[in-house]
């Protein structure tokens, strides 16, 4: 009797525990790494991402900001992704900032990055990269043009015999290279001032790019009226976080995607994040002159195309 009186009263006790006391048993990270609550600034949660490819994500530095705090992510997936982290309980998360996606993608074979915000799947990620699945968005690429040179085009052999650029950061070159006729030209430049500018002037007919980017960088660089943003899509390129497989975070993989996916599963919802990270970095940019460009044939000195207007609608999802 008194082996039952104790039992009943141990489990009474369970029962009245506090919530939080309750919470913090079931919390998914550990105690003291991974940027739980009793883990330091020294024992972060380690992310990265793309750097500079708006509307998706881009960095900030802020020299006034804590140890763990000296970069920050902003854009379409980082919202959602430090909501995730937030919802799991992890405090310190430290944004690492990489030259390119491959100093990124060595960073993680080295065990020196816990998770990306933002991977491909093309072959050479598989040996370090352990994917969050499904894809949480499909990225897909389009040929941008000027508006007083359309290309309207529905299969990559059209584009046969013309000049192309593409943007460096944006990774799109070896998932189309073997798509393109053999007599295409492609111009891979650095950032999307240099990109839009190349189209522009008419050293290239085309861009390949994704829609969002194109629509984020044209209102950027008030331009928007000037280029026109092809409706189909070229090619698929599906967007995943990955863990580092030497991450010792890696173990709380499936926690992470139920977190991070529940923010992607509207599709309504998704695009006013789009739209709204779009709107973000066309405030933050909103000081900066139009982009300057020869135009096609003018020998004169480069000229900045008339505004456009403040805001410009996020386009329809493209595809199927």
């Amino acid at each position: 009797m008194r082996k039952l009186s104790a039992l009943l009263l141990a489990v009474l006790v369970g029962t009245a525990l506090p919530a939080a006391a309750q919470q913090k048993a079931k919390l998914p990270y550990p105690v003291k790494t991974c940027g739980g609550p009793e883990a330091s600034i020294d024992t972060p949660m380690r992310v990265a991402g793309f750097t500079d490819y708006a509307p998706f994500l881009w960095i900030k530095y802020d020299p006034d900001a804590k140890k763990f705090h000296e970069y920050s992510y902003h854009g379409f997936v980082a919202k959602p992704f430090m909501a995730a982290m937030k919802d799991m309980g992890i405090i310190y998360v430290r944004a690492l900032n990489f030259k390119d996606y491959d100093d990124a993608l060595l960073a993680a074979k080295n065990g020196k990055l816990d998770i990306m915000m933002t991977t491909y799947f093309q072959g050479k990620e598989e040996a370090v990269a352990d994917y969050v699945y499904p894809a949480y968005f499909g990225n897909h690429m389009v040929v941008v043009s000027r508006a007083d040179k359309k290309i309207v085009v529905n299969d990559f052999s059209e584009l046969s015999g013309m000049f192309g650029v593409l943007r460096e950061e944006e990774g799109v070159e070896p998932l189309i290279r073997g798509l393109l006729p053999s007599d295409t030209k492609i111009k891979v430049v650095k950032g999307a001032k240099e990109a839009f500018r190349t189209l522009m002037s008419g050293e290239a007919d085309f861009m390949i790019t994704s829609p969002y980017a194109a629509v984020a960088e044209a209102r950027r660089f008030k331009i928007w009226k000037d280029v026109y943003i092809g409706e189909k899509s070229m090619r698929l390129v599906q967007l995943f976080t990955s863990f580092s497989k030497r991450s010792r975070c890696r173990v709380f993989k499936r926690t992470f995607a139920q977190e991070f996916m529940k923010y992607f599963k509207d599709p309504a919802e998704r695009e006013k994040m789009m739209q709204a990270a779009i709107d973000e970095w066309v405030e933050l940019h909103k000081d900066e002159p139009p982009l300057e460009y020869k135009k096609p044939g003018a020998n004169e000195a480069p000229s900045a195309p008339v505004q456009a207007p403040a805001a410009a609608p996020t386009p329809a999802p493209v595809g199927g």
